[in-house]
């Protein structure tokens, strides 16, 4: 009997401009689940992708369009937010990888990564994303961190209550340089003074600053009404030694009141799946986890 021979997998990533197709692919590969790229939700873009820094490549099999890659560097470090291709493979408990795989994770390991220069680099894949989870098997990349996305709707005002010894009142010129100091402490991530004064001051947004009774800074809470459809989300952060102490949830009372007026009927929050604080306090008003992404060490 002739023997039938698995015909050998031709795989070749290439670094892309057409950023239209990049965010069509995107929006495709994602089949109309909720997703964070870049800090958005929806309607990614080529105009979004340019605005942002977007590095992308196209994948193709046998000369066949089959998937593509997105990502971005910044501070020195790099995250490929988005890898979406092909993948058979099924792991469970056996570490078995077919030829076909070997090729595709061999591909992107050499004409994707090893390209990209910037240190870190970190690739990140929804749990529901089997090539870049079917990757990082093959390739052996330790978990880095996770986020969640959440969500609530907003169909009622809620009681804001500001613990003893604390205040919160609305932006002024001057305090983005606190919240760029503040945001990379907790974070771990640099956003410069003009970018948050630029952000705090947008008329789809509002900015609340909490302080301790004596004026010093504590936190904030910018919350922004999107431009599509009725969706807003938020960023919050609160000085180290006054998190778990109530400013917290005032802002986000504060920030959620903020959305509504805006005209916001449903919020999302992203916070990362190692912080069992915040876990608690988007539970505890009412956010639901709806996406999970897990991020993976390259270098």
């Amino acid at each position: 009997m002739k023997q039938h021979l698995t015909h050998p997998l031709n795989v070749r990533w290439a670094r892309s401009a057409d950023l239209a197709l990049v965010a069509r692919l995107c929006e495709k590969w994602n089949a109309e689940r909720l997703y964070e790229v870049f800090w958005e939700y929806a309607r990614l873009n080529a105009r979004v992708l340019r605005q942002r820094g977007a590095s992308s490549w196209l994948c193709f099999e046998d000369q066949r369009l089959s998937g593509f890659a997105l990502g971005r560097g910044a501070e020195g470090a790099f995250v490929l937010e988005e890898a979406w291709a092909p993948f058979e493979g099924t792991f469970g408990g056996s570490t078995a990888i077919s030829g076909r795989d070997q090729a595709r994770a061999d591909a992107f390991r050499l004409q994707v990564l090893a390209g990209i220069k910037e240190r870190p680099l970190l690739m990140r894949g929804a749990i529901d994303n089997h090539f870049v989870h079917g990757i990082a098997r093959t390739l052996k990349l330790p978990w880095f961190n996770g986020l969640v996305l959440a969500e609530r709707a907003l169909s009622t005002t809620k009681a804001v209550t500001v613990p003893p010894g604390f205040a919160l009142r609305p932006f002024k010129f001057g305090d983005e340089e606190f919240f760029s100091s503040l945001y990379s402490e907790v974070y771990q991530e640099q956003v410069s003074h003009k970018a948050f004064k630029d952000w705090a001051k947008k008329q789809s947004c509002r900015t609340i600053v909490a302080t301790r009774v004596t004026g010093s800074f504590v936190g904030f809470i910018i919350a922004e009404k999107r431009h599509y459809g009725s969706v807003g989300d938020f960023a919050i952060a609160v000085t180290p030694r006054f998190q778990r102490m109530g400013v917290g949830g005032a802002l986000l009372d504060a920030g959620l009141n903020a959305l509504r007026e805006l005209g916001a009927t449903r919020a999302i929050a992203d916070y990362r799946t190692s912080n069992g604080a915040t876990h608690a306090l988007y539970g505890g008003r009412g956010f639901k986890p709806v996406r999970v992404y897990n991020f993976f060490s390259v270098g």
